[in-house]
């Protein structure tokens, strides 16, 4: 699954971020996906997956943000995405000014050949 479907399913639940540059203010809640590298080398558990990371930010406090994070699992779980790790805990960051955590999951790898 590529990171524009990932993006397509997660825009249902609010706005995604794709840039990663995310240098302002954080004044709504934001998603931002980001592919981790697979060393499938040294796991073979990982051969066949793309692993992502999805920053869960909102600017509306930490309830707000235990609901966010609902609403994304539950999201992509309808959409087959095998969530693998969450966070688990909340962070502030004074910078953007909100309340964030993350949201790992896997997708099967997709090739495509030209």
């Amino acid at each position: 699954m590529s990171r524009i479907k990932i993006q397509e399913v997660l825009e249902t639940v609010c706005k995604v971020d794709i840039t990663q540059r995310l240098k302002n203010k954080i004044k709504q809640d934001t998603l931002s996906i980001q592919k981790r590298g697979n060393l499938s080398s040294l796991d073979n558990s990982l051969a066949g997956w793309d692993n992502w990371i999805i920053y869960v930010y909102s600017p509306n406090g930490i309830v707000k943000l235990d609901e966010l994070v609902k609403n994304v699992r539950k999201t992509l779980i309808q959409n087959d995405i095998e969530v693998t790790h969450e966070l688990g805990q909340e962070f502030y960051d004074e910078t953007l000014c909100c309340y964030f955590t993350t949201i790992s999951c896997r997708t099967p790898s997709i090739y495509d050949y030209y």
